[in-house]
């Protein structure tokens, strides 16, 4: 009898443990990321640079944005820098996160354009665990205060 209950509890055991991993994997999907951001910058302290705004696109609609940059040369000289940073994307759902990597590159009156590629590494609400990559391409335009990146790529969560 002992045999016949533990091996129903056994049986029981595994069968939840399929449920909740057939579940799970049910519950992330990989969608499409593509969304314009409009930012300001706010603050520009030596090699940092700190940017919030606008998110506007898929996934979440419109949201908020802020990206911390981080120029590996001195934009000054006229020269492109390779640059790092990260994203985090705020919208009713939650939050999520990307480390960036590309290059900075100078424009007349101080302005730059930015250009390479994101990793999704986490976030929180809907978008616990995130995963996936994007590109980004944008920057200021000559004349203009503002930073009005591009991303395009997948997310999944």
């Amino acid at each position: 009898m002992l045999l016949v209950v533990l091996a129903v509890v056994v049986v029981a055991a595994a069968i939840t443990g399929v449920a909740l991993a057939t579940r799970d994997s049910d519950e992330r999907k990989e969608r499409a990321l593509k969304a314009n951001a409009v930012t300001g910058f706010i603050i520009i302290e030596g090699a940092k640079v700190t940017a919030t705004g606008t998110y506007t696109g898929s996934p979440g609609g419109k949201g908020a944005v802020a990206v911390t940059l981080f120029p590996q040369g001195d934009l000054r000289k006229g020269k492109p820098v390779p640059l790092k940073g990260n994203v985090k994307v705020y919208l009713d759902g939650g939050r999520f996160t990307a480390t960036l990597k590309g290059t900075a590159t100078p424009l007349p009156n101080n302005a730059f354009a930015v250009k390479g590629t994101a990793k999704i590494v986490g976030g929180t609400g809907e978008f616990e665990g995130a995963t996936g990559s994007f590109t980004f391409d944008g920057g200021q335009e000559t004349g203009e205060i503002v930073g009005k990146p591009k991303y395009e790529g997948t997310i999944e969560y």
